[in-house]
């Protein structure tokens, strides 16, 4: 079964709950709705990350191959001028969202 879209309200909780102190900058970031995919929202949070937040269980391992795969390929593929969304925090299920999401670097 599909959830239902995340709100930038639940998005903001997330990440005030949740965050380390390393990242606590982004505390105040403004959060606005980017895209939706068919397994993903994503919410810009300020201007150089996104939130990614599964909409359904299916895509739970897909978000975690994703983490794991982009966080090993970003300096090789940075060397090639590539850019990709390196993950900086995987988040746990909160804020009325059942599914870990994560939040990455912002690539336009």
């Amino acid at each position: 079964m599909d959830a239902e879209l995340p709100t930038t309200a639940q998005v903001r909780r997330l990440l005030d709950e949740q965050l380390p102190a390393r990242l606590r900058d982004l505390a105040g970031a403004p959060v606005r709705f980017a895209a939706r995919g068919w397994d993903n929202a994503v919410f810009r949070v300020g201007e150089g990350h996104a939130a990614r937040l599964p909409l359904r269980a299916a895509a739970v391992p897909l978000l975690a191959a994703e983490l794991r795969w982009t966080a090993e390929a970003a300096a090789p593929l940075a060397q090639l001028g590539i850019a990709v969304p390196v993950p900086r925090f995987a988040g746990r299920p909160g804020a009325g969202r059942p599914w870990p999401w994560a939040l990455v670097d912002w690539v336009p």
